[in-house]
């Protein structure tokens, strides 16, 4: 972004500031717009001068590098010099957003933070409420994270769960994706209806860096966990009644989600049953909404991956059979 862009972006988001202390800033981000804006969401959120959040930034930034020279950090692995500038500084500036997000409350935190996580793995353009309130009933037991978004507003710590599954709470759902908009870490689409719910987006840019902060284990098991939701819904029976608009949805979240599967599936990492579970349910999905060629394709390559495991004879024959 050029920097008289970047002025009047921050001109209009911080009232206020100087014009001097709003170069400063635009020098110190490279120009780069997601990181701009998410600069003033953090200064206008908290409240922040410039100055402030100048020495915030560069305390974030020297964690990270320091964390990057442990070789722990995976964020730029392929990355030239150059690259590596920008992409610390745009990781930078989220990463500080991202420690906002219910900072006095380490289990919600957590809760969100797979949420997000898993979200990174769908389809970034429309992401619906109603696919993880479907999902909720027919959780996997390390789905806690489920639970940021049930019960009452007074109910935030892990110790709070109930023995019966508490009902799913559509405001708590709204107000969370409207607090990390403050944060732009997502985006709302003002999209509401009964059965839908809320609707929001994550910028493809920001989808990626949420997926390459995690540890390599870590984004394995989201992914899994990415799949095991969507696989889950597209075979509810209030799926197939839907209509058009979330059928689309799940669509594009098929589609999005099937090629890192099959790769990871060439590499081993995913267990033969998730794969082989999973890729019929996606090509029954596929069937069942004309997209013939996709599911035939999606479970011919199903059938080779599976077949090479000696653990799963009963597997093979089901994708056979299908």
């Amino acid at each position: 972004m050029e920097h008289d862009g970047g002025d009047v972006l921050l001109q209009n988001k911080l009232s206020g500031t100087t014009e001097q202390e709003r170069s400063e800033l635009l020098q110190r981000l490279g120009g780069l717009a997601l990181a701009i804006d998410q600069a003033a969401a953090y200064i206008s959120f908290h409240k922040l001068s410039i100055p402030d959040f100048m020495a915030k930034y560069e305390t974030r930034k020297a964690q990270i590098l320091k964390h990057h020279e442990e070789d722990t950090w995976e964020y730029n692995t392929h990355l030239n010099s150059s690259e590596k500038q920008t992409a610390l500084t745009a990781y930078t500036t989220w990463e500080m957003s991202f420690q906002q997000i219910e900072p006095a409350n380490p289990d919600r935190k957590e809760w969100i933070t797979q949420f997000l996580s898993i979200s990174a793995f769908l389809h970034p353009a429309r992401i619906g409420e109603h696919i993880f309130r479907a999902f909720y009933p027919y959780q996997a037991e390390s789905s806690v994270w489920l639970n940021a978004f049930t019960g009452s507003e007074s109910e935030d710590s892990a110790s709070d769960v109930h023995e019966t599954q508490p009902e799913w709470d559509g405001s708590r759902f709204h107000k969370i994706i409207r607090n990390l908009e403050q944060l732009s870490l997502v985006t709302s689409t003002d999209k509401y209806s009964k059965d839908t719910g809320a609707w929001f987006s994550v910028h493809p840019v920001i989808r990626d860096w949420l997926q390459i902060r995690m540890k390599s284990n870590l984004r394995q098991e989201t992914f899994e966990e990415s799949i095991y939701l969507v696989k889950t819904v597209t075979a509810l029976e209030v799926t197939r009644v839907a209509g058009v608009e979330v059928t689309q949805e799940l669509l594009n979240h098929v589609d999005i989600l099937v090629n890192p599967l099959n790769a990871l599936c060439k590499c081993g990492f995913l267990d033969d049953v998730l794969v082989a579970d999973s890729v019929i349910q996606f090509g029954y999905f596929y069937l069942d909404n004309g997209h013939t060629t996709k599911a035939i394709e999606l479970l011919e390559y199903a059938s080779d991956i599976v077949r090479a495991s000696s653990a799963a004879d009963e597997l093979v024959l089901r994708l056979e059979y299908t």
